[in-house]
């Protein structure tokens, strides 16, 4: 796949990843990891040794609520797991409680994952 960023060309090959920034800039990302795509396709989330907080970025794209975490030592927390895309509520609950966290739900589906 070939991109044009402006100013910039990037040429990628298979397991290249790159972004193309709101400011036309095109960077490259690090490889993609080809288990970790096959499981998503099967519909999966495979979490493997990631801070709580990248962890939930990773399941809250599968909701429409947004989903916080209370900055501190619980969000650096490292939490691996295999989660269901389908079942992204069930996912947060498990990664807050290898936190030790509340999951806490608010009007309107957000959640907040605190102490």
């Amino acid at each position: 796949v070939e991109t044009d960023g402006g100013d910039h060309t990037l040429l990628l090959h298979r397991e290249q990843r790159a972004r193309h920034g709101a400011d036309g800039d095109i960077r490259r990302l690090a490889n993609a990891d080809e288990e970790a795509i096959a499981a998503w396709r099967r519909g999966y989330i495979v979490v493997e040794d990631a801070a709580l907080a990248d962890a939930v970025r990773s399941v809250a794209r599968y909701r429409q609520a947004p989903v916080w975490v209370q900055p501190g030592r619980a969000a650096r927390t490292p939490v691996s797991g295999i989660f269901l895309t389908q079942a992204p509520d069930d996912a947060l609950k498990i990664l807050a409680d290898m936190a030790g966290l509340r999951l806490i739900r608010l009007p309107g589906g957000a959640v907040i994952l605190a102490k």
